[in-house]
């Protein structure tokens, strides 16, 4: 008997939710944006103002950030954002949520780069953080 009763109560909630709508009936807010730009790890992105240790600056030149660099243990688990360049040339970084920071070292273990790995993101920012839905590399 309880199963039933389980089983008849999830049936609506599974229903409402693959049809994108919450229990009022009402549609899901879907208000996810594309982002453009240059993965790079946390660290390199926020210590030196953007300088690595190599002396590349990341908010003029992202671009030049190595794969190698962003896969080295101190970086990597700094966690992983994205440089978004600005109407001025210069580009600002973005953190990644959770669910970014494990799609990002996916897309590291297979990209065939060596620098300058250009990605599409959809996701939703807030609060200078993308809330990371896809990541494909360009």
């Amino acid at each position: 008997m309880k199963r039933v009763i389980l089983t008849m109560l999830f049936v609506p909630v599974l229903a409402f939710a693959q049809m994108g709508m919450d229990m009022s009936g009402s549609a899901m807010k879907g208000s996810s944006s594309m982002f453009m730009g240059y993965l790079s790890d946390v660290r390199c992105a926020e210590s030196n103002n953007g300088v690595t240790s190599d002396g590349i600056n990341l908010k003029l030149h992202p671009e030049k950030h190595t794969v190698a660099c962003m896969k080295m243990a101190p970086c990597a688990m700094s966690g992983y954002g994205l440089f978004v360049k600005g109407s001025d040339g210069v580009y600002s970084f973005h953190r990644f949520d959770k669910k970014g920071i494990e799609l990002s070292k996916d897309l590291l273990k297979k990209t065939k780069k060596k620098e300058g790995v250009s990605v599409h993101v959809t996701g939703e920012m807030k609060n200078n953080i993308i809330y990371v839905q896809t990541i494909q590399e360009m």
